[in-house]
């Protein structure tokens, strides 16, 4: 019995361990965008400013009540037509090799009461690859609208870039009317169990059929 409890243990951390967050500041909790790292989609990208884009700020973006989440208000500098522009956030993050799950809550918000042609384009790429996206397409006047992003693939031993991408064909915070684009609770859980757990669950298993043995004996 005391072979088979510490074999449940055994399995218990391990899976605690294969199914751990691996990226920092993801529910943007410290009220920064500590971890993360702005872009720009190109040199007429624009995530927004500090005062009426980027920032971290309480907002409801699953629509169950406010929590930090991060703003930006994307678009183009400099109007060309039919041309996607913005940029995102994105992450260095180091993992073993395994299944990567990831999510993200999202939001656009128009607030001026004008409609808006264009909430915005939200993409997660790792590595540089989409692996989610979602167009909020039109957003009515003064509106929020919600979704999410979700992708499972596989990833490799070693360093990746994780990076939350949005982009819309205007300019951004164009009289004062762009809507704003909203990221929250965004995760990456890798499945994988390390090498020490393996050996130890290995290890108690043997134990456990040489006091089996012994009892049939």
């Amino acid at each position: 019995m005391r072979v088979v409890a510490m074999v449940v243990i055994a399995l218990a951390l391990s899976s605690a361990r294969a199914h751990a967050n691996v990226l920092v500041n993801g529910d943007f909790e410290t009220g920064t965008f500590a971890g993360w790292t702005p872009f720009a989609t190109s040199a007429n990208g624009s995530i927004g400013t500090t005062v009426g884009g980027r920032a971290i700020v309480p907002f409801d973006v699953t629509g169950s009540g406010a929590t930090d989440a991060a703003r930006f208000q994307v678009g183009q500098i400099s109007f060309t037509p039919g041309i996607l522009e913005g940029g995102g956030i994105r992450q260095t993050i180091t993992t073993g090799a395994g299944m990567a799950v990831f999510h993200a809550d999202i939001a656009a918000q128009e607030t001026h009461g004008t409609g808006n042609a264009a909430g915005g384009l939200f993409v997660v790429l790792l590595d540089g690859v989409a692996l989610a996206s979602f167009d909020f397409g039109f957003i009515a006047a003064l509106d929020t609208e919600r979704s999410s992003l979700d992708f499972t693939a596989p990833v490799t031993t070693g360093a990746h870039v994780l990076s939350l991408q949005m982009t819309r064909p205007f300019v951004s915070g164009a009289l004062g009317i762009s809507p704003f684009q909203y990221f929250d609770n965004v995760s990456l859980n890798v499945s994988s169990v390390d090498e020490p757990a393996t050996l130890l669950l290995v290890g108690l298993g043997l134990a456990g059929i040489g006091v089996s043995r012994r009892k049939a004996h």
